[in-house]
């Protein structure tokens, strides 16, 4: 069964600064080309799964 979700990149302030609809088959990759140094949080929603956040750090 083919699954649905947002990816998205959130700075400390609340403000999204990256997102991406992916499915299940897909392959992710974040690039680091316009963010800057510090602390994100990664946002994960789909329309099968509970949501999650996970806490990430750019150096």
């Amino acid at each position: 069964m083919m699954t649905s979700a947002t990816v998205s990149l959130v700075d400390l302030q609340g403000a999204e600064v990256w997102r991406k609809e992916v499915t299940n088959t897909d392959h992710l990759w974040v690039g680091r080309e316009n963010l800057s140094s510090g602390v994100y949080i990664v946002r994960v929603t789909s329309d099968r799964y509970p949501a999650m956040q996970r806490r990430v750090v750019f150096h």
